[in-house]
């Protein structure tokens, strides 16, 4: 893919401005799930939940088992409550991707502008990605939508993560302490991924595999 570099240039400035606007808004576009009141007590957690996700307190011993299913328990309020009761009330709201059916574009740093002209070079040749739901992370940004694909993790290219299948992301709700924390920036409804992501579908082989 060749394209003239100040005109990728431009575009990619034009994309990293897009996400820091969403990002100044004081709260995301309006949204029925979103009126849940996230300072009550599993509040961000419910919110996932009814956005979707497979949510799980993400900790080292439980990402290696969620993460391995092509299933999850639905996440209703007393199994949130369990979950998250005592000692676990501070820890991280994991998203197990396979189950929940979605794909994660990570950008990794607000700041890094090779990340943002690799996105622009995929969008100007082969489509833009749905906007409709995105998260910030402590440095960068999430960009949700739905569908699954076994393509690896640096597939993007620099600066960019593609998680799906197999894969877990922390959702908004978690706070990293000094690692800075998660929130939602746009909470619409997930839109697919376009087939370029999804070139590499999940197969029935695959799908029961994962679940012996």
């Amino acid at each position: 893919m060749s394209v003239d570099s100040t005109a990728l240039r431009d575009r990619a400035g034009r994309l990293q401005t897009e996400f820091w606007r969403y990002a100044q808004a004081t709260r995301p576009p309006e949204n029925p799930v979103y009126e849940h009141d996230l300072s009550f007590p599993y509040g961000a957690q419910l919110m996932a939940a009814r956005l979707g996700y497979k949510i799980f307190p993400f900790t080292a011993e439980n990402i290696r088992e969620k993460v391995s299913r092509t299933d999850c328990p639905e996440p209703s309020h007393a199994l949130i409550t369990k979950w998250w009761a005592g000692e676990g009330r501070s820890c991280p709201i994991g998203a197990a991707l396979g189950p929940s059916n979605v794909t994660v574009v990570e950008i990794a740093d607000v700041h890094d502008m090779e990340a943002f002209i690799n996105l622009a070079r995929w969008e100007e040749f082969l489509g833009p990605l749905p906007r409709t739901r995105i998260a910030k992370t402590p440095k960068g940004y999430q960009i949700h939508m739905r569908g699954l694909t076994c393509a690896p993790d640096d597939s993007l290219g620099i600066g960019l993560q593609l998680k799906s299948l197999y894969r877990a992301v922390l959702l908004p709700g978690s706070n990293l302490g000094e690692g800075g924390a998660y929130r939602w920036l746009r909470v619409g409804d997930l839109k697919d991924a376009p087939d370029w992501i999804l070139d590499r579908r999940v197969s029935q082989r695959e799908n029961d595999g994962a679940s012996k």
